[in-house]
């Protein structure tokens, strides 16, 4: 027991010992060195503080820019200032008014007054000036009584840059005083700054030059026209024919070149018609002789007329004689034969307003031809619509002799003829008293064809396959369905109609 109690006791002191390791620090104070700063040193670390606050300072605050004085300046000139500065132009605001007294593009005014100090980012107005205002009513005043100066005073004082005034010579107007104007349809107590107007002062009567002539000999007679007007010299022009000038050339000049003249005095030209045109007696001329002479003078003014004539002659008439000289204002009508008129076709079958057209188309060239139904009633016919020939006759007038309607006609052939009333058919047979059988007729025919058994449609579709003009009505059974006159009469198979009856169809 007591063995097991110092083993204890043993162990016990070994674990209150402690290791080399847990042994307890000692700690000394150690002084720093004492240091003494240079009060230079801290100034000159003050003052460098103080340099890069104010750098910062200076870099990194807006720069600001001062501003013109645009004012009565050009609005370009804000432009390239906006570009100039870099700034960025949505800033600055652009309006426009109209003003008596800034001219038009310049600046009114600005929203901030020159000299300023302002950075690149704030928002500026301008206006700029449109003008005068050219819709403003002014009114006209009295120009026609007022001289030039005057004028131009009341155009300056208005500012009326459509209103101009022009200077001309005048012999009746007293220099600077108004020849004319014109208002162009505006009532002068609406006249506005923006009307366009003319004023034309006279300049005084023009003083009289000296003008010295040219050569116009051989020249275009328009060079000497022309220089007449420029140099304000009159003109007289004599013209004459010539064998070796061609129309419209001078011959000569009253003044010879280089000598000298003045203003509104008179140059005398003679001025070539061409060579001279001696009119042929033409009685014995053929066509080919005609031609070769309008060929062989073409500057004369000739017109050929053709006539139906029954002489046998080419030539009927010359309207100049022969032998006179023909002048620039001469016309020289030749009337040559046609021969004998001839139907331009076959008139039966034709209606006959064709006939008489064509019978006053050949009388303006010299014909008396007519035509009429002298002593012929028109009939019906079952061949021919109304109003077409049916048959011609054709005879002299003078001579009554009756003539081949095919041939040559006399000049004043008449022509006789029967016409058509129009067309005329039997109903046909189909067996039934009370019915109308419908034969096809084709389009415009009425030679007999097969039958076939019609009802009222029926009966209407072959009238209009002749052109007969017909009306329906209503039947009142439907064995009264058929073909009936306007008086109420039934028509049935062998009964004849035309195109004057007044037909009515009766459908049931």
């Amino acid at each position: 027991m007591s063995e097991k109690k110092d083993y204890l006791n043993q162990l016990a002191s070994e674990i209150v010992k402690k290791p080399e390791s847990f042994k307890e620090e000692s700690f000394e104070r150690v002084a720093k060195k004492q240091v003494n700063l240079d009060p230079k040193i801290i100034g000159i670390g003050v003052l460098v503080v103080v340099i890069l606050a104010v750098v910062a300072f200076i870099f990194l605050s807006p720069k600001k820019i001062e501003m013109p004085d645009f004012v009565n300046k050009p609005k370009s000139d804000v432009n390239d200032w906006i570009k100039q500065e870099a700034i960025d132009p949505s800033r600055m605001v652009m309006n426009e008014e109209y003003s008596l007294t800034v001219e038009d593009g310049n600046i009114i005014s600005q929203s901030v007054v020159a000299g300023t100090k302002i950075t690149k980012d704030e928002k500026h107005t301008f206006v700029e000036s449109l003008g005068a205002d050219p819709d403003e009513i002014i009114g006209l005043a009295d120009i026609a009584n007022m001289n030039k100066d005057e004028i131009t005073a009341w155009i300056d004082e208005n500012k009326l840059a459509k209103t101009k005034i022009s200077l001309t010579y005048s012999e009746t107007v007293e220099e600077g005083l108004v020849i004319s104007y014109d208002l162009k349809n505006v009532e002068p107590e609406q006249f506005k700054r923006g009307t366009s107007l003319t004023i034309v002062v006279s300049k005084g009567e023009a003083p009289a030059g000296v003008i010295t002539l040219e050569d116009f000999v051989k020249k275009p007679v328009e060079i000497v026209e022309e220089f007449a007007k420029n140099k304000k010299i009159e003109l007289k022009i004599i013209e004459t024919y010539s064998d070796e000038l061609a129309e419209g050339t001078v011959i000569s000049q009253s003044i010879e070149s280089g000598k000298t003249m003045k203003e509104k005095e008179t140059l005398t030209v003679t001025v070539s018609l061409g060579k001279a045109v001696t009119v042929a007696n033409f009685s014995n001329f053929d066509k080919s002789d005609v031609d070769s002479w309008v060929a062989d003078n073409p500057t004369a003014n000739v017109k050929l007329e053709e006539v139906y004539s029954e002489s046998d002659k080419y030539v009927i008439s010359q309207s100049l004689s022969s032998g006179k000289m023909m002048g620039k204002e001469d016309k020289l009508v030749i009337t040559v034969n046609l021969g004998r008129p001839r139907l331009d076709k076959d008139y039966v079958g034709v209606d006959f307003r064709e006939l008489f057209d064509w019978c006053k188309k050949t009388s303006e060239k010299g014909t008396d031809m007519q035509a009429g139904d002298w002593g012929s009633e028109s009939i019906y016919s079952t061949t021919y619509r109304a109003n077409q020939i049916m048959s011609i006759t054709c005879s002299s007038n003078s001579t009554g002799e009756v003539v081949n309607c095919a041939g040559d006609l006399p000049v004043d052939a008449r022509f006789s003829v029967l016409l058509s009333k129009g067309l005329e058919v039997e109903l046909p047979a189909d067996g039934a008293a009370t019915e109308v059988s419908i034969p096809d007729f084709g389009t415009d025919k009425t030679d007999t064809a097969p039958a076939t058994k019609g009802n009222a449609d029926s009966i209407a579709t072959w009238l209009s396959g002749l052109k007969f003009n017909y009306s329906f009505a209503d039947a009142t059974e439907s064995h009264l369905e058929g073909l009936y006159l306007e008086d109420g009469t039934r028509l049935f198979t062998g009964m004849k109609i035309n195109q004057d009856d007044k037909l009515i169809v009766k459908k049931f």
